[in-house]
């Protein structure tokens, strides 16, 4: 803990990035001292007069019903919670998170599934929208990197390191520091980017807006923050994915790279993100909310539904390789999210890997999106022109459309959205299209991409209008 403690001190990441933030909510561990501590909910409204507290990052796995009711606060429960939480009736992890905050000298902490109203949907909409004031703000993350669960724990009993003294070593180095050759622990990837916790979708955002984090991995401790990652072995590492992961300011070194380098940060991101487990597939467009309000808060313009400012490549996603088909998402009427979106399909999806040279964009999406609360019913048509395919054609080369569900569309109802076109292929002009099919009433709606040549396109004039929904 003296080691943790050390890292917070002399980290050189600077202030955060959000404004100072204090939670509706928090737990009050006390402090360190002797004896057991009472733990409570302390509640306060939300504001700016920031105060210092932990925040922690973990998995929840699958409790029981009996569990639930034991790591859950909930209407039931809350008044209660309020004036007494007995630390033994706390699950591993969370008395794990207690005992540090209490090493780091803090007595606040912010766990999801006590200090938000589980079963409130007003309390938990209202508190979704809140998480980046809240990573961003906290003093430190913890993060329950190995814990499949409630009670799993962190704080584990260290495996023995193999170590070995160097033979025939010169008798004044002996004398002074004896050599001694040890078994190498420090995989950051390993234990950290495959770690359990970070293969989950709401934990993304919180690495990302996170100032600094404490990963507690089976093997070793990590201390992530803007100067780096640091080792339990006292080794410093060098951050490949510091621009997203590591920026504590982010995303203020995406915006001092090259457009096109930006674009493709924010795609990696959102691919990453696309590959993560959700317990609740209606997360999907909640669990990185906070993450767009920085981004857009940094730069990046107004972001509907994962599309950012004039990115027109936003637009040409398809579903990864050979992964599975895309599911299309059953949100309720008052947050549904449009089929030209990737937020509206559960499933891995990837980006087009579009020309950089020679292309012509046909169309400007950012422009034509009509903007509006992700929770209303604006902001969710996109103006298209519209053109039929030349089926004969597609039939004989089918490769060429990336379909999201193919066995849940008819070839025979499907048109196309020319987005852009590359005037460079040596086999002719390169259409790329949203592929769409008509939505009784309402418009298009998106059914995959295309990458098409003109003998594939039937252009009409005029060019059938419509909105994308």
């Amino acid at each position: 803990m003296r080691l943790l403690a050390e890292w917070l001190r002399t980290c050189d990441c600077g202030p955060p990035a959000a404004p100072a933030f204090r939670p509706t909510r928090v737990l009050d561990v006390g402090d360190d001292g002797p004896g057991p501590k009472a733990l409570r909910l302390h509640c306060t409204a939300a504001s700016s007069d920031g105060y210092d507290y932990v925040a922690l990052s973990h998995c929840w796995g699958r409790p029981t019903a009996e569990e639930w009711e034991r790591v859950c606060t909930h209407p039931g429960n809350f008044e209660t919670r309020c004036r007494n939480l007995p630390f033994i009736d706390m699950p591993k992890t969370f008395q794990d998170a207690i005992t540090v905050t209490r090493k780091l000298g803090k007595r606040f902490l912010w766990i999801d599934s006590l200090c938000i109203i589980q079963g409130d949907e007003a309390d938990w909409e209202r508190e979704s929208q809140l998480m980046e004031s809240i990573f961003s703000s906290a003093y430190c993350t913890l993060s329950a990197t190995s814990a499949r669960g409630f009670n799993d724990g962190f704080l584990l009993p260290r495996h023995v390191r193999l170590c070995m003294p160097v033979p025939n070593a010169p008798k004044e180095a002996a004398a002074a520091a004896p050599l001694w050759l040890c078994e190498t622990v420090d995989d950051f990837r390993a234990d950290v980017e495959m770690g359990v916790v970070n293969q989950r979708g709401w934990v993304l955002q919180e690495r990302v807006l996170s100032r600094r984090t404490i990963y507690f991995t089976s093997s070793q401790t990590y201390f992530e923050c803007g100067g780096g990652v640091r080792c339990e072995t006292m080794t410093r590492l060098r951050n490949p994915k510091a621009a997203i992961f590591g920026d504590h300011q982010f995303p203020a070194v995406m915006l001092r790279q090259k457009r096109e380098d930006q674009t493709r940060l924010l795609q990696q991101l959102f691919e990453t993100y696309s590959s993560l487990a959700l317990t609740v597939p209606t997360d999907r467009a909640v669990a990185i909310a906070g993450l767009e309000r920085r981004l857009e808060r940094g730069g990046f313009g107004t972001a509907p539904y994962g599309f950012f400012g004039d990115h027109y490549r936003g637009l040409l996603w398809e579903r990864r390789g050979a992964s599975p088909p895309l599911q299309r998402i059953k949100y309720p009427a008052r947050g549904r999210v449009p089929s030209w979106s990737w937020m509206a399909y559960d499933g891995e999806i990837q980006y087009v890997d579009v020309p950089e040279e020679e292309m012509e964009w046909l169309c400007r999406p950012a422009a034509s999106i009509e903007l509006g609360s992700r929770y209303s019913r604006s902001g969710r048509r996109l103006k298209i022109a519209v053109d039929s395919l030349s089926l004969g054609e597609l039939r004989e080369e089918p490769w060429r459309l990336s379909l999201d569900d193919p066995g849940s569309v008819d070839l025979e109802d499907l048109m196309c959205a020319v987005v852009g076109r590359h005037m460079g292929n040596n086999d002719g002009v390169q259409y790329y299209a949203v592929i769409v099919t008509t939505r009784l009433l309402q418009g298009y709606e998106r059914v995959g991409i295309g990458r098409l040549q003109g003998r594939h396109i039937m252009h009409q004039t005029p060019r059938l209008g419509g909105y994308l929904v």
